[in-house]
């Protein structure tokens, strides 16, 4: 008995993951967030202003919620600019799904 508790444990660790990673892939992408949400020249001061701020990686999910090309492009500045390796990496994240959103909506046209 003792073996199949353990078999069913193992079981369950490996395919855990497995599930919630085909769940999440299954969920459409959220709609951009309307252009009123952010005053993307107040984000834009503030880059610059805080370039070597870690706390410019709050911005990054607001930004590719946006849906805006100003939005992506303040997105690749802080790829580009911010020495932060998780601004940087936000940034990345947030822009490849604010990418990811403009194809399914065109794709649904």
């Amino acid at each position: 008995m003792r073996a199949v508790t353990i078999g069913l444990g193992l079981v369950c660790v490996i395919a855990l993951p497995i599930v919630i990673l085909s769940m999440q892939e299954d969920q459409p992408a959220a709609a951009p967030v309307p252009a009123v949400a952010l005053d993307l020249a107040q984000v834009e001061q503030r880059i610059e202003n805080e370039i070597d701020s870690a706390g410019l990686a709050e911005l990054c999910e607001p930004l590719g919620r946006q849906g805006s090309e100003q939005a992506e492009g303040l997105l690749r500045r802080l790829i580009d600019g911010s020495p932060n390796r998780r601004v940087r990496g936000l940034a990345t994240l947030h822009l490849g799904l604010s990418y990811r959103r403009r194809a399914e909506q065109s794709g649904s046209d």
